[in-house]
């Protein structure tokens, strides 16, 4: 029994850490609440995604994840296809169409 408990502590006590890198992506053309929760729960929505946090008076998101997972740019290009600009990735312009009219930037909420 000794011997089974050892094993189980080696195990566990040997397993690799899991490495997370946290990145600040800068996110300008977020305006409101909605915003911050389309960006969030599109990228947690991403195996290898632990965490996203979108500062819209700062307009930047946080994002902590598995680099063996998900690359950065791949973060940049799902908040991109949100509709949001990404560091220098600029918003698709389909999804951006497709926001709601506080999300879109001041110049662009006449409506159609």
């Amino acid at each position: 029994m000794n011997y089974l408990l050892y094993i189980i502590f080696l195990i566990s006590g040997c397993a690799a850490p899991r490495s997370y890198n946290t990145a600040i992506i800068k996110t300008p053309t977020t305006q409101c609440g909605m915003c911050k929760n389309t960006i969030e729960s599109n990228l947690l929505s991403v195996k290898g995604v632990k965490s996203a946090t979108v500062d819209i008076l700062n307009y930047q998101t946080e994002v902590t994840y598995k680099s063996n997972r998900i690359a950065l740019d791949d973060l940049e290009l799902i908040i991109a296809k949100s509709g949001y600009q990404a560091n220098e990735v600029e918003a698709d312009s389909v999804a951006y169409i497709n926001l709601h009219m506080c999300c879109r930037l001041p110049k662009d909420r006449k409506s159609s």
